[in-house]
């Protein structure tokens, strides 16, 4: 049985114990300082391993920064730059070159794969306008619908942006006369203010 092998196990070990426990415990404790010290050697190792790689990134990335700088006339196709900003030789070489693109066909078809959820933007609960467009004739034997049931009310939905108009602010400076000394004194204008406008 398991559990027999076991506790025999542990009454030998209990044996061991009471015989010699000074030197046993000596022992387990010289194992594991060699066992630290094994550990402290291959975490240096794996340090200096790092050290170097961090190294060898900075130098390569200080390789690629000299190469884009030096070999590839920026414009609006390699940069941020905008297209005003091209020469115009790189100007007339781009409105020439095409370039391909490096996709291969899947096979699939554009758009939307089949059980693909969708995105649709949910309709207002409180529209600004309601237009209803209602039938005036039955297709079928085109009687009146003036009285007829509603069984259904489809809803679709147009946002608009509604036209900017804009804010026109008049400035009138008012000149006083003064009641005690008869002298006129004019309001000056806001800093920001043009004054250029036709009176």
């Amino acid at each position: 049985m398991p559990t027999i092998e076991l506790i025999e196990s542990l009454l030998d070990y209990i044996d061991e114990l009471k015989h010699d426990p000074h030197n046993r415990q000596l022992n387990q404790i010289k194992d594991l300082s060699e066992r630290i010290q094994k550990l402290k050697a291959r975490l240096q190792h794996v340090q200096e391993q790092l050290a170097k790689q961090q190294c060898l990134n900075y130098r390569l990335k200080e390789r690629i920064a000299e190469l884009e700088a030096s070999s590839v006339p920026r414009d609006s196709h390699n940069s941020s730059l905008p297209p005003s900003m091209d020469a115009p030789a790189a100007k007339a070489a781009n409105s020439i070159k095409r370039t391909r693109s490096l996709r291969r066909p899947s096979g699939k078809r554009p758009g939307a794969q089949p059980g693909h959820p969708g995105h649709t933007r949910a309709l207002s609960e409180r529209p600004d306008q309601v237009i209803t467009h209602a039938p005036a004739l039955c297709r079928g034997c085109s009687a009146s619908l003036s009285t007829g049931y509603i069984v259904r009310c489809d809803r679709r939905q147009v946002i608009d942006i509604p036209p900017v108009k804009p804010l026109i602010i008049e400035h009138r400076a008012l000149t006083k006369r003064c009641p005690t000394c008869d002298e006129l004194t004019k309001g000056s204008f806001p800093r920001g203010v043009m004054e250029s406008y036709l009176q």
